[in-house]
């Protein structure tokens, strides 16, 4: 189910509640693994929780409210993020290297609300979803300039990962190493802007 992040700012992360059947121990970080291994980055639940059963209000629907917090009740819980898989884990990997990892580290910071985000944190094991993503996608594009198709975003979940992308697409397209556009780059993208708000084709 989709419910109020930890991070307290409005946003939503996806939280699995699961109730065992009869004689069986439910696993949450052998089942989350599971799901990690047949489902796409961002449906991954951020966290499993097993429940003797599911609270139902007097309507007969399921009494959201009722369920338990997922970070409640753990031996190491210290955070959001704690009793998670390394690449879950804030500080994952160590700090960013480098002003474009700097840079992607920053965005992740302000849309997840975190205080440190590592080189090798996976964006959606530390409870990001897909419509943060949009979030992401227009920090990068203020900050670096350049618009990053949400496919990439999700096809490189990590700080580090996502950086060597945009470094490497951006020699490709004959934009910096650290991922900025050229002042010749900008001018050509607000010439295009232009044309297409415009309908015509303009002079380039």
């Amino acid at each position: 189910m989709a419910r109020r992040g930890a991070s307290g700012a409005g946003e939503q992360e996806i939280v699995a509640y699961v109730v065992g059947a009869a004689g069986t121990v439910v696993e949450p970080g052998a089942l989350r693994e599971r799901l990690a291994g047949v489902l796409p980055d961002f449906m991954v639940p951020r966290a499993v929780v097993a429940v003797p059963e599911l609270p139902i209000g007097p309507t007969g629907k399921l009494d959201q409210a009722a369920l338990p917090d997922p970070d409640a009740g753990r031996p190491d819980a210290g955070g959001p993020h704690a009793g998670q898989p390394a690449a879950g884990r804030p500080d994952a990997g160590g700090p960013p290297a480098g002003p474009v990892e700097q840079t992607i580290a920053a965005g992740w910071r302000t849309v997840l609300g975190l205080t440190t985000v590592g080189r090798l944190v996976n964006f959606f094991e530390a409870g990001g979803h897909s419509l943060q993503l949009a979030l992401v996608q227009g920090y990068l594009e203020e900050h670096l300039g350049r618009r990053v198709p949400l496919a990439r975003l999700v096809e490189f979940p990590t700080v580090a990962a996502l950086a060597a992308y945009l470094e490497t697409a951006g020699d490709a397209a004959g934009v910096p190493e650290d991922g900025r556009l050229t002042a010749a780059g900008r001018r050509m993208a607000r010439r295009a802007a232009a044309r297409a708000a415009g309908g015509g084709e303009g002079r380039a």
